[in-house]
């Protein structure tokens, strides 16, 4: 993702490995959807919630939303130094009554401030269709704030506004104000759990020992396996060095002597051991 932001103006960050914190003069929207910390780096988590992966499309598929359309980030950035992408989605509506799905557009910016490893501000701004009631009097603000902990680790903030394009009366703002609310943590909630469940699987992995390698101990081959080779008439052991030469053939001697002490005693003759008068 770095190479999105070549031309986005980066404020300075303190250190290049420690904790980083939002920029002086940063504004954050009204309330808070989402405050998480997570074992991925800001790079891992920018990818994750912001370009076309399996993980943001099972996401999306586990809440009903259909007609998919994941916009690429612009080459180019915006009179603000911002990147920007489209995303359009069908999504599912719960109410009781009313249409049962709706189209919805998203735009969303990398704002100047972010820097690549360290610090990512992305504004989402979610317009629903205008077929639905009072749908062009408003508009949703989220902004993420993706912050680095440690190397391995991050901090996702997310806080949201409702932004009114247009005057409404105060009891249908009451009534937009509710819905949109219950509506936007209704979709952050999943979202934080799905997370939640990635980073756990993280952890438990890299909390798994190494398996250590085992290595086995190799013997001298025994006296019946040394072969004679047809090439040059002489025998394995012929050919085996003086220290294990001598090993071998004390082996082959103690092997006779096993083999006598088992035919005496076969014929009970002797039940002592005669070897030594062999």
């Amino acid at each position: 993702m770095a190479e999105l932001l070549n031309n986005v103006e980066a404020n300075s960050f303190s250190g290049d490995e420690g904790e980083v914190d939002c920029p002086d003069g940063h504004e954050h929207p009204d309330w808070t959807t989402m405050d998480l910390v997570v074992n991925f780096t800001v790079e891992q988590i920018f990818d994750l919630l912001f370009t076309d992966t399996s993980f943001f499309r099972s996401f999306l598929d586990s809440q009903g939303t259909t007609d998919i359309v994941l916009g690429e980030w612009s080459d180019t950035v915006d009179a603000s130094g911002s990147k920007t992408r489209s995303n359009t989605f069908t999504i599912a509506l719960h109410a009781s009554f009313g249409p049962k799905t709706t189209p919805s557009c998203e735009t969303q910016f990398i704002r100047k401030e972010s820097k690549p490893g360290s610090f990512y501000c992305v504004d989402c701004e979610s317009l629903n269709d205008p077929s639905l009631p009072y749908a062009e009097n408003f508009y949703v603000w989220n902004r993420y704030c993706i912050s680095r902990l440690t190397k391995s680790t991050s901090r996702v903030t997310v806080r949201s506004k409702i932004c009114y394009r247009k005057s409404v009366f105060s009891l249908v703002k009451a009534i937009i104000d509710k819905n949109v609310r219950n509506g936007v943590n209704g979709y952050f909630k999943p979202l934080t759990e799905k997370l939640t469940q990635e980073s756990e699987k993280v952890a438990a992995n890299a909390d798994q020992p190494r398996k250590k390698k085992r290595y086995t101990k190799h013997r001298n081959p025994p006296a019946s396996r040394v072969t004679t080779h047809p090439s040059s008439g002489a025998t394995g052991s012929d050919q085996l060095p003086p220290s294990v030469k001598q090993s071998t053939e004390v082996s082959a001697v103690r092997h006779k002597e096993n083999h006598i002490h088992y035919i005496y005693s076969e014929s009970h003759v002797c039940s002592a051991d005669i070897s030594g008068h062999v």
